[in-house]
């Protein structure tokens, strides 16, 4: 009976140690790095309203796992019909990353252009983000969650958001 039940065991403790062997910090890296990510909002003042779900690509380059500069270009799709898209909202989002090795907490602090292709919808946006992130197999998975105020019509709005993604070191 007692060797029915060792093999088990021996199974179970390699998956837990592989489990945790995975999801251990990785080691201050630099690099280039690249990353997708899917984000949802609202604005909670002047007015309350939610915004349309918005994607996130963004490419940057880490120092020692400590900072690391990153452009971004957000799309939304605020309206679909039928296939056709009617109007997509457009952000360019320089962005630093700081974080310290071996936590896996980090801080984003972000400066957008908001529609930056248009000079009579142009808004200026900036703010951060706290989050929370680690590594699997080689790829990165963070959860993060900011505020974005931003100036429309010379009235201050102030967005909040929330974002989850994958990032992989090049």
């Amino acid at each position: 009976m007692a060797l029915l039940i060792r093999p088990r065991l021996r199974g179970v403790a390699a998956a837990a140690l592989f489990s945790l062997l995975a999801h251990l910090p990785q080691p201050a890296k630099a690099g280039p790095v690249l990353s997708a990510s899917l984000g949802v909002g609202g604005q909670v003042a002047p007015d309350v309203h939610y915004q349309a779900t918005n994607l996130l690509l963004a490419a940057g380059y880490g120092f020692a796992g400590i900072v690391r500069p990153e452009l971004g270009m957000v799309g939304t799709l605020e309206q679909v019909r039928g296939g056709n898209v009617l109007n997509v909202g457009w952000e360019l989002r320089p962005m630093v990353v700081l974080s310290a090795p071996l936590v896996p907490l980090y801080a984003r602090l972000v400066f957008a252009a908001v529609d930056p292709f248009s000079r009579a919808n142009r808004a200026w946006a900036y703010g951060g983000s706290l989050g929370v992130g680690f590594s699997f197999l080689g790829l990165g998975f963070f959860a993060e969650g900011g505020v974005l105020p931003r100036s429309v019509n010379h009235q201050m709005a102030w967005v909040t958001e929330g974002r989850l993604g994958a990032s992989i070191g090049l």
